[in-house]
């Protein structure tokens, strides 16, 4: 399996990036195709990347644990999360 495309993104409008701007990490160029259009994107006022968690308990191994939202996009109109399915 190939290794995927790790890079840093900088935003061309930092204040827009809920979370640390200097800290962008992208694990693919699809990813980092999104953060770029996320940025430039008028309708986004803001947005992240795995800047926030959820709690999780798995009752099957009876444990919790953190996992990141993968997207969060604040756009003009209404807020809109994405996750992975």
């Amino acid at each position: 399996m190939a290794e995927s495309i790790k890079s840093r993104y900088k935003p061309e409008y930092p204040k827009k990036y809920k979370g640390d701007p200097n800290n962008i990490i992208c694990r693919s160029s699809w990813e980092r195709k999104f953060c770029r259009w996320c940025d430039l994107n008028e309708s986004i006022l803001e947005w992240g990347s795995e800047e926030f968690f959820v709690k999780y308990f798995d009752q099957l191994q009876t444990e919790s644990e953190n996992i990141s939202q993968i997207l969060l996009l604040k756009f003009v109109s209404n807020l809109v999360r994405l996750k992975n399915m």
